[in-house]
């Protein structure tokens, strides 16, 4: 929740919120076709082309990148990071949203 600057532990209609889920593989084996998928919170929508991973941006559409952001049957966000095994090092995705 974004509290108002005045005090307020309300919500604030428009205000924004940046997500950040972070994959750390480990140990010996490896994690195949890993797929992160996580739903846009109630209450809020996704903010267009926000997505990013480790750093870099990615589009909202099923195409050469690694991201998609798909609206139905529920909105969420969807990131393929393929093959991770312990050494390849923490995976960073980023999204935002705004409060409805």
């Amino acid at each position: 929740t974004v509290l108002d600057p005045f005090g307020s532990t309300d919500p604030v209609p428009g205000a924004e919120i940046t997500y950040r889920i972070i994959v750390t593989p480990n140990g010996a084996d490896t994690a195949t076709n890993t797929v992160v998928n996580d739903p846009i919170p109630t209450n809020t929508t996704y903010l267009p082309n926000s997505m990013t991973l480790n750093g870099g941006a990615l589009t909202d559409a099923a195409d050469v990148d690694v991201g998609t952001y798909t609206a139905a049957p529920i909105a969420e966000i969807s990131v393929t990071l393929g093959d991770l095994a312990g050494g390849s090092g923490a995976q960073t995705i980023e999204f935002t949203v705004t409060i409805d």
